[in-house]
Formats: C-alpha cells, sequence, structure tokens
C-alpha cells in the first residue's frame, strides 16, 4: 500500500485483527510511513506514485491504464471487467 493508505489505516475496519494476520509492506507516497506500535511493517526502497484509486476511476471512465500497470493485469482488468 502506499503511505497515503498506512496514515489512514487505523479508520480502516477490523485494521487491528488485519494487522495480526499480515506484515505491512508500504511505498513511500508522497512521504516515508511513520511505524506504528504492534503493527509490522517494512517501507519499500522505490517511490511508486500511482494508486489503486487512480487505477479503478480510469477504469470507469473509460481511460488507459497502460504504463501504470503489467500488461498481464491490464489484460484481466478488462477482461474480468473489474470496476466497470
Amino acid at each position: 500500500m502506499g503511505s497515503d493508505q498506512w496514515s489512514v489505516l487505523p479508520d480502516w475496519k477490523d485494521f487491528r485483527k488485519l494487522a495480526r494476520w499480515v506484515h505491512f509492506l508500504v511505498f513511500p507516497r508522497p512521504e516515508k510511513p511513520k511505524a506504528r506500535r504492534g503493527i509490522s511493517m517494512s517501507v519499500l526502497p522505490c517511490r511508486f506514485d500511482v494508486s489503486s484509486t487512480e487505477i479503478r476511476q480510469r477504469v470507469q471512465r473509460h481511460l488507459s491504464i497502460r504504463g501504470l500497470v503489467s500488461a498481464d493485469i491490464e489484460d484481466s482488468i478488462m477482461k474480468n471487467r473489474y470496476y466497470q
């Protein structure tokens, strides 16, 4: 996830339960994420400025997502009509 979502993680439903099951990988987007007590997290060493929200909105508006996701992911999204 991006650090933008990491910062609102406490707003997620049952985020503590999720945190017991997973180790979060967080992209610095736009800033480096801050550690949270009791939640396992690693900062990925690269910046990734494409958000899943942006992908969903572009697909819903029938705009290209080429270059924002891999060709396999783009094919799957279009074939299965995700986000439409």
